[in-house]
């Protein structure tokens, strides 16, 4: 393939590196917010140069460059993508097959907009529906009762915890999707009642990036409050008054995170836990974004930590920060914690996430701190802990399937693709005059990855 070059007043003269490996055909694309600076007040197409660096070429050979154009799109959530085309209007007139290189086929996967189905007027990423069944997420195990169900016998004598009124809801639950060509996000609406009180709706989660699609537009920026603790970070370890070591619950959470402060560049984001060393988790776990505050328990006279209700220090801080007439998006991983924050705040100002991305290791540290000896013993004793491992097994079922059907749709694709492009190298052998009609159509893409 040749290269193809372009006047230098028509792309910039520092061009956006990609990484490509020939060897798997993959790109690697880090300059996402560079490109999102460039076009930050542009309207519809931009030339853009994409310099292609093959880390398994041999030495000597420079990375191939090519302009394509570049239009920034904005999606339901209000964050920004990107849709790309080929540069030259004869080119887009020409069938894809023809023009559309391995080049061009990768760079369309490292931006998050699946086709022209995908951005509607407005920029809407779709939002979908499918079910977890009612035996799904209220069964049981071998060694423990499903969730409504009398408690097996055991050896532990705790009574069986059942302060969240779950079983009321004797239905399937509707698990919200949106699936773009890099990713697939999950949300599932539920409610129930703690001891008594209201009924309290909030989003089931996996990842911080399952929190940015659902949180609905905003007049005004909202107060983003994470937990720290089996929310951004889990598998801490401690050495007397000191942090040794933890981790981050997500490899991409600096990514998630960065995205819901693009989205919501003006809002406040703050963590509070009544957990302690809140800046050496943050540390040790490599988690790099910028917090407004972290707020965690101070220590009374006798060296004892005073547990905070997160309800009442979230409306402290709205108020010395003027922000009272904003709303709130709290996420953590415990569900009475949330009925703390709704008890603490106006109705209908906070929008609940449920966070079950580490569902696993804290099921492993309720087991091993409670005295119930094991998961299935703790599942036995605690109908919440059922709950949560249940749903985000769920959860974690349909991002499979999910990505699954997409991979097909893709192998598909390009099966289509090939056929396609043989077709045309038939036809371009012995051309007709209907093969030099349809040559003059517009094609749209086949495929994006």
């Amino acid at each position: 393939m040749s290269l193809i070059t372009s006047d230098s007043s028509m792309a910039p003269t520092e061009p956006y590196h990609i990484e490509w490996n020939c060897l798997s055909s993959k790109a690697k694309f880090s300059e996402h917010q560079r490109l999102k600076n460039k076009l930050s007040g542009a309207d519809g197409w931009q030339k853009v140069e994409f310099s292609f660096f093959d880390s398994k070429r041999q030495r000597g050979i420079g990375p191939y460059k090519r302009c394509f154009e570049v239009k920034k799109v904005e999606l339901n959530t209000g964050e920004q993508s990107f849709q790309i085309r080929e540069a030259s209007l004869i080119k887009r007139l020409i069938p894809d097959f023809l023009f559309k290189s391995k080049y061009r086929i990768e760079l369309d996967s490292v931006f998050d907009v699946d086709d022209s189905k995908s951005v509607k007027t407005g920029g809407e990423l779709p939002t979908k529906t499918t079910n977890i069944a009612l035996s799904e997420w209220k069964k049981g195990g071998v060694n423990y009762s499903g969730i409504g169900e009398d408690k097996r016998p055991s050896d532990s004598n705790l009574q069986k915890k059942t302060t969240l009124d779950i079983e009321s809801q004797d239905q399937d639950l509707i698990a919200n999707y949106q699936v773009t060509n890099v990713k697939a996000t999950v949300q599932v609406p539920i409610e129930f009642k703690i001891s008594g009180e209201r009924t309290l709706k909030m989003k089931a989660v996996s990842s911080i990036a399952d929190v940015k699609e659902a949180i609905p537009r905003q007049e005004k920026p909202p107060l983003l409050v994470f937990d720290i603790d089996q929310t951004l970070v889990h598998k801490t370890r401690a050495n007397g008054n000191a942090v040794t070591a933890s981790e981050a619950v997500e490899h991409d959470i600096n990514k998630h995170l960065q995205q819901l402060r693009d989205r919501f560049p003006d809002a406040h984001m703050i963590i509070v836990s009544n957990g302690s060393f809140i800046t050496d988790k943050l540390k040790f776990a490599g988690i790099t974004t910028k917090f407004n505050k972290c707020i965690e328990p101070e220590l009374d006279s006798e060296n004892n930590k005073k547990r905070l209700n997160k309800g009442e220090v979230i409306k402290q801080y709205m108020e010395d920060n003027g922000l009272c007439d904003h709303e709130v998006v709290f996420i953590d991983d415990a569900a009475d914690v949330h009925n703390e924050v709704a008890n603490g705040l106006p109705e209908n100002i906070v929008h609940h996430f449920l966070f079950l991305g580490a569902t696993e290791e804290r099921t492993f540290f309720l087991s091993k701190n409670d005295y119930h000896g094991d998961e299935h013993k703790l599942f036995n004793d605690d109908e919440h802990a059922l709950f949560c491992h249940n749903l985000n097994n769920s959860m974690n079922r349909i991002k499979k399937e999910l990505e699954a059907s997409r991979d097909k749709e893709i192998r598909r694709r390009r099966v289509k693709f090939k056929r396609a492009h043989q077709k045309f190298l038939n036809q371009l052998a012995k051309p007709s005059e209907e093969f030099y009609q349809s040559y003059k159509r517009p094609y749209r893409h086949f495929y994006r990855i």
